[in-house]
């Protein structure tokens, strides 16, 4: 990259400081980064074609027209031969490019599933959108700027009303207001960068700043001090290319879409230092709530199931009935207000320079959203904290962190996703469950995070449930909650029985349809490519939360080990053996013994 002194960033201001980097950056990649060649392509097109076979399939094609010109009987014995030659070359290399895919697989996991996408019918990228007259759209503009006007339909205003109070949750001693950012520190985040991260909006690809980390250290050091010192960030930084993710529902309503933020790698680099500052904060003054177990050190979807269904399996276990709400906020990460997190943010002690960096990081924000070669207009960003980012998490969970302690009920939290629930032993605890949803309604009308009422679910667990009804306040009418007796709780299909039956048939009808995608892509498998890709890409849907599940009859593990009993037969040289043979060759455990096992780790 060359001698830069970079000791005139300390008299400019952050986005002179920051053009002045990344016009260094940008110019070492045109001097010495080649530009990508465009590479001719063939039909077929198979990722595995190479130039070899198209010559064989050419001098197949010869020999089929001489034997057409001539009809001579050795005429047609030197096709035959050719065919079978370039058949075999074919699916010799076919086999040769999947073997490669397999034995990478811990270097480029990505590579497995891209090819397998790559070998399916139906591609699931956003296609034509309903726009307001419920016409579909044409083009990949049309559909960028329909999602672009959803995405910042959803944003809230905040008034320039008086904040409500919020009583500081730490002493003046205990106030994280600056951090100090060495090079060494920059440093280390650089050289940990996962190369397979797009590059932001300013096109600095992530490769080039982990490959460079020792002479990009010091500029970005005292670039990222600065705008710690000073709180502001570069315009550059406050932009973000919007990448939609499908929910679930019609893939024509631009409401069944996530945004994902798309932002500057650098920016990443800081956030990732500043985010390890204000975790260190509130874990050193014990500032989370024990009942959130979204992006927290050893707590995981498994935990919090845990948890919960042990809560619940005790209240039927003693003959008491049990009412559980699960509550659905209304796009939350989109609409957190600004000024209400920083409110919140400084009575969790994160004040001073700190403080000011986050207010400015998510205030005069911009985004754009991306179809393909597309973009949509540029949309000014009002409230919510960037999905994709690596400090937006952080943020969302510290603004709804006492929700817990507002209720007199039990509550369970993965982020925005909550359920409150209540042992219901008289008529009494009805009432104290309703208070507590009342409660919550009250917080999120002060708070501006509306619950979506028409997809928040009561669920009615136990025989001797009244099956009472609740309501919660959507504007100014009272609406009754729908009544649920299966409800999709963190990936697990939870029933008002407690049983893991539904759950096992749905996970393994999940992992069938991989092992169906899986016999598609790949033409051949062997035993060792076998266990490679059945453990990566199948398995996983059987094992998910298997310890919170529990599953204990026969009929759950006879569900999930009809998925590794069809995927066993796909090796040919064993598929005739019987299953208990097949799983030892192969050195699978079965369903059962895997269930025992993650007891004993999660223990």
């Amino acid at each position: 990259m060359g001698k830069v002194d970079w000791t005139i960033l300390e008299n400019m201001d952050v986005d002179d400081a920051w053009g002045k980097i990344k016009n260094v950056v940008n110019n070492s990649i045109e001097r010495h980064v080649p530009p990508p060649r465009l590479k001719r392509t063939y039909r077929p097109t198979a990722p595995w074609w190479t130039a070899q076979l198209k010559k064989e399939v050419k001098l197949k094609h010869a020999t089929w027209k001489e034997y057409r010109k001539t009809k001579y009987i050795e005429d047609y014995r030197k096709y035959a031969s050719q065919r079978n030659k370039t058949t075999q070359a074919i699916r010799d290399a076919r086999y040769q490019h999947e073997d490669n895919i397999i034995r990478n697989i811990k270097q480029e996991p990505k590579r497995l599933f891209k090819y397998i996408r790559s070998q399916q019918k139906i591609k699931p990228a956003v296609r034509s959108l309903e726009n307001e007259a419920g016409e579909l759209t044409q083009n990949e503009q049309d559909t960028a700027d329909i999602l672009n006007k959803f995405f910042q339909s959803v944003f809230v205003e905040e008034g320039p009303e008086e904040l409500p109070e919020f009583p500081d949750r730490v002493g003046a001693d205990c106030v994280l207001s600056d951090i100090q950012i060495t090079p060494a520190e920059v440093y280390k985040e650089l050289t940990t960068l996962d190369v397979n991260k797009a590059a932001g909006p300013d096109g600095i690809p992530t490769i080039l700043l982990k490959m460079c980390a020792d002479q990009l250290a010091v500029p970005l050091s005292h670039l990222f001090q600065k705008t710690l010192v000073t709180g502001k960030l570069p315009q550059d930084w406050k932009h973000a290319k919007i990448t939609p993710i499908f929910k679930k529902g019609s893939r024509k309503k631009p409401g069944n879409y996530r945004p994902v933020s798309l932002t500057s790698q650098p920016c990443k680099v800081l956030e990732r230092i500043i985010r390890k500052h204000i975790s260190q904060h509130l874990e050193i003054n014990d500032l989370i709530s024990k009942h959130q177990h979204g992006f927290m050190k050893r707590k995981s979807c498994q935990t919090n199931l845990l948890e919960a269904l042990e809560d619940w399996t005790r209240s039927l276990d003693e003959g008491n009935a049990l009412d559980v709400a699960y509550l659905d906020y209304q796009k939350a990460f989109d609409t957190v207000p600004h000024r209400r997190l920083g409110r919140k943010l400084s009575a969790y002690g994160i004040q001073g320079q700190v403080l000011n960096w986050v207010c400015d990081f998510l205030q005069d924000r911009c985004q754009q959203v991306a179809i393909g070669n597309s973009l949509s207009s540029i949309a000014k960003v009002s409230s919510g904290v960037p999905q994709g980012s690596v400090l937006g998490p952080t943020l969302f969970i510290l603004y709804v962190n006492e929700l817990p302690s507002l209720v007199n009920s039990n509550m369970k939290m993965f982020a925005d996703d909550s359920k409150l629930y209540r042992t219901i032993q008289d008529n009494s605890d009805t009432l104290a469950l309703q208070d507590d949803l009342d409660t919550l309604g009250n917080w999120s009308r002060k708070w501006l995070l509306k619950f979506n009422v028409a997809k928040c679910k009561i669920m009615h667990c136990g025989s001797s449930n009244a099956h009472n009804e609740y309501h919660m306040r959507q504007a100014n009418n009272e609406i009754v909650l729908e009544e649920t007796t299966l409800e999709r709780d963190l990936g697990v299909t939870v029933t008002n029985t407690l049983k893991a039956t539904k759950h096992c048939h749905l996970a393994a009808n999940k992992a069938m349809s991989s092992l169906r995608l899986l016999r598609m892509a790949f033409s051949s498998l062997n035993q060792s490519n076998f266990k490679v890709l059945y453990t990566t890409y199948v398995r996983p849907h059987l094992d998910y939360c298997l310890s919170a599940v529990g599953p204990f009859m026969v009929q759950d593990f006879r569900a999930l080990d009809k998925v590794q009993r069809r995927a066993t037969k796909l090796v040919r040289e064993i598929r005739h053996l019987p299953y208990p043979e097949r799983l030892k060759i192969l050195g699978i455990p079965s369903m059962e013994d895997r269930a025992k096992r993650g007891d004993l780790i999660e223990t």
